[in-house]
């Protein structure tokens, strides 16, 4: 419809591994992208620690992380940071002292196996969320599909003329009368 051959960049998009370009697709759409970062938390491990079983373990760590990086991985069970032995609130203080760049050692278990860890700290990610511009309703209602309230701004649920139907196992979008 637009004359424009997306498919090189969709299938980047869809199948890459680089940073989806989402403030700079989404600001036409009236939707600012807004980092926020706590400012009690200034570094990360590189993973998602959480309590199982009464030990603090990790539940998740990213690829290519510090974590990672350093050998640890989900299911590890932290021992010790720095020679104290670690619980979520000595852990989270433990962080909060730290700047990125700076190195804990960390003791932790898989299995029965005792493993010695040295992870690099990073800048702690923020969290995003989006910030909608005042006026810009109705052309996200359009880009989404959905139709204006009457009298207020929020879109409704209720689809526009599109409808979908399954086709032999494929969803076809056709317009409405």
């Amino acid at each position: 419809a637009t004359g424009l051959d997306l498919r090189r960049q969709i299938r980047a998009w869809a199948y890459g591994t680089e940073e989806l370009p989402l403030a700079r697709l989404l600001k036409p759409m009236g939707l600012t992208v807004v980092t926020e970062r706590p400012e009690d938390v200034r570094v990360s491990l590189g993973a998602r620690t959480g309590v199982r079983d009464g030990e603090l373990t990790i539940l998740t760590a990213e690829r290519d992380g510090p974590a990672a990086a350093a050998g640890l991985s989900a299911g590890d069970r932290l021992v010790a940071v720095d020679g104290l032995r670690c619980t979520e609130a000595r852990l989270k203080t433990l962080l909060a002292r730290k700047a990125p760049g700076e190195t804990v050692l960390v003791a932790a278990f898989r299995r029965d196996e005792l493993l010695m860890a040295t992870v690099e700290l990073t800048e702690a990610p923020g969290t995003i969320r989006l910030e909608a511009q005042p006026g810009a309703q109705a052309m996200r209602a359009a880009w989404l599909g959905t139709t204006q309230k009457r009298g207020g701004n929020k879109s409704s649920a209720r689809p526009s003329r599109r409808t979908s139907r399954a086709v032999s196992g494929r969803t076809r979008v056709t317009a409405g009368k």
